[in-house]
């Protein structure tokens, strides 16, 4: 049922007629990678709409929101004048749950799946880091902090393991938040 409500209900915008994954993976993820899922290649489609997104942007993967458990409980408000805060305070919002452990002189870190199935987004797993360090909460940000290079201006990935949460698909309601100074 959940797969069927991005398949089958369809909405009108503008003159065209589209379904919740058409607009999803169509329009606004139109220049960024498909989910890394072998399987995803034949579900998702492949339509072009002239009003797609010109550029991807790796925060988009945290910005949309199915609504289910492993999703943030709120939907941010954007808004085209604040838009690229608000895209920061989705990314921050999605990882607000980020936990880190330390173990020796190593650092686990778990991401939202998101990060894995459209790891192409983000580059490679020090591109992922780099680019959503600043978003995670203060005791993550620290933890990382031991496994960095200044030399390099890199993470010293032998030192780093990445897991992925656990994602459930199961629905519940969703809230909408308007961005607020904090996120």
């Amino acid at each position: 049922r959940f797969i069927s409500l991005f398949k089958d209900v369809a909405y009108q915008v503008g003159d065209d007629i589209m379904s919740l994954a058409e607009l999803e993976h169509c329009i606004i993820r139109a220049q960024m990678s498909f989910p890394s899922s072998f399987l995803s290649r034949f579900v998702i489609p492949k339509s072009r709409y002239a009003c797609r997104l010109s550029t991807g942007d790796y925060r988009i993967n945290f910005a949309l929101n199915c609504g289910s458990v492993s999703t943030p409980a709120q939907v941010l408000v954007y808004n085209p004048e604040t838009l690229d805060a608000d895209l920061d305070a989705a990314v921050r919002l999605a990882l607000e749950g980020t936990s880190s452990q330390c173990s020796g002189g190593d650092v686990t870190v778990s991401l939202p799946r998101v990060c894995q199935w459209f790891e192409q987004d983000f580059g490679t797993s020090d591109d992922t880091l780099t680019k959503l360090e600043p978003y995670f909460p203060e005791q993550v940000r620290q933890n990382l902090q031991r496994c960095w290079q200044p030399e390099q201006n890199a993470f010293d990935m032998a030192r780093i393991w990445i897991r992925y949460d656990d994602f459930s698909f199961s629905c519940r309601p969703l809230s909408l938040l308007k961005r607020p100074s904090s996120i």
